[in-house]
């Protein structure tokens, strides 16, 4: 199965769960992925939201996870900005590159004031 995938997708923390993956969860997949060429696609929007300040472990934290894949994040969760549709994508440059090809004929962006917020958000006070 291994050599036939493009792509592994997951989701830590997940949602509804709230279950994580660990760093050593996280190596052994970027190892995994680098030996059948597969990129991981790290969907994490809930990294800024946890208990008992547990902060969880990032895909990208993990040895080579640069070299194999990426991590989505929202302003959704972190700053209850639920169907604002903006986010980020980090990692491996490649990935990025391709998306950005992908993104750039399916849609233009947000709306320019939901920009705006969003850059007051992540640049003002977290309080």
């Amino acid at each position: 199965m291994a050599d036939s995938a493009k792509v592994i997708w997951i989701n830590y923390p997940n949602n509804p769960t709230a279950a994580t993956a660990g760093t050593e969860f996280y190596i052994s997949l970027a190892n995994w992925a680098l030996e059948h060429d597969v990129v991981v696609i790290s969907d994490n929007p809930y990294a800024d939201v946890f208990l008992d300040n547990i902060k969880p472990s990032s895909f990208l934290n993990a040895d080579r996870a640069k070299e194999v894949g990426v991590e989505l994040n929202s302003l959704s969760k972190s700053f209850n900005c639920c169907g604002m549709r903006i986010g980020m994508l980090v990692g491996n440059s490649q990935v990025i590159d391709a998306m950005r090809k992908v993104k750039s004929q399916s849609d233009r962006g947000p709306y320019y004031p939901l920009q705006e917020a969003a850059i007051s958000a992540l640049t003002g006070p977290v309080d």
